[in-house]
């Protein structure tokens, strides 16, 4: 309905624009400009087939344009070769990290990790909080796992359908939900204010990826805080994280239900 109106932008997923071309609800010819926001993900192997097949629907004269936060040198070669004579442009600014956000991580075994969330949940008791895992096909048991010990979780996932998610998103804004399970693809786009936690499950190998979790909390001048759970493994992450953003982020245990520095816990166990 909204197409009768002839609107001069048009947003959508590759696969919803390609089956309205076809459908004739979207003049291909009349299309001057394709933009393709987040390149990284639209011209990956399971996406970039789509993306052509709408190229090819419009006039050759038209303008493509690429967007990205992150782009490797394969995703740049084949951008290339969809485009005609293309121009890169790169802004370089130095990632810097919102002071107003404090950087904890805890030490836990794999096995361990739904329990030391657990603790940390009824310890901090969160009003807004999103949980970061790694792999979207894990949300469903991560969601699960949580709503067992009597969490009030909800996933979003970036495959769900529209009124899932959309339902999952306002039950979170009205605080019917407390934690919210998503991978860095399902959050995409995600901006909702009074988020007080971030809890990283999992590391990102890429530290883009930490700085893009975090600093949706933080905002509007107010206090957040992202807490990791990691194993000795993953302290190597922690570490490069440190370095390249020149952050702090402390070592804490949770003991009797409080966040304690880890050496309490030591000497508790020694006594």
């Amino acid at each position: 309905e909204r197409l009768k109106e002839k609107p001069h932008i048009i947003v959508g997923s590759s696969g919803r624009i390609l089956k309205l071309i076809k459908d004739r609800k979207i003049s291909a010819h009349t299309i001057k400009t394709i933009v393709i926001d987040e390149g990284d993900k639209l011209l990956d192997d399971k996406n970039l087939g789509t993306v052509k097949d709408v190229i090819k629907t419009t006039m050759k004269d038209r303008q493509l344009m690429i967007f990205s936060a992150t782009i490797n040198e394969k995703t740049l070669s084949i951008a290339k070769n969809i485009m005609k004579n293309p121009e890169t442009i790169k802004i370089e600014n130095k990632e810097t990290v919102n002071p107003n956000i404090t950087h904890i991580y805890i030490l836990s075994e794999q096995r361990d990790k739904i329990e030391t969330l657990r603790k940390l949940i009824n310890t901090i008791n969160p009003k807004k909080s999103i949980v970061f895992i790694n792999k979207s096909e894990e949300i469903d048991i991560i969601t699960s796992k949580l709503k067992y010990h009597k969490l009030k979780a909800d996933g979003i996932y970036g495959s769900a359908v529209k009124k899932e998610r959309q339902k999952a998103l306002e039950e979170f804004k009205k605080g019917k939900v407390q934690l919210l399970v998503a991978s860095d693809l399902a959050a995409r786009g995600l901006d909702i204010k009074d988020i007080t936690h971030i809890f990283n499950l999992d590391l990102p190998e890429n530290p883009k990826e930490y700085l893009h979790r975090v600093g949706r909390t933080g905002r509007s001048g107010k206090e957040g805080t992202a807490i990791s759970i990691v194993t000795k493994k993953e302290l190597a992450l922690i570490n490069k994280y440190k370095k390249i953003f020149n952050i702090k982020i402390e070592e804490k245990d949770v003991y009797k239900g409080k966040i304690v520095a880890p050496v309490v816990r030591k000497n508790k166990f020694k006594a």
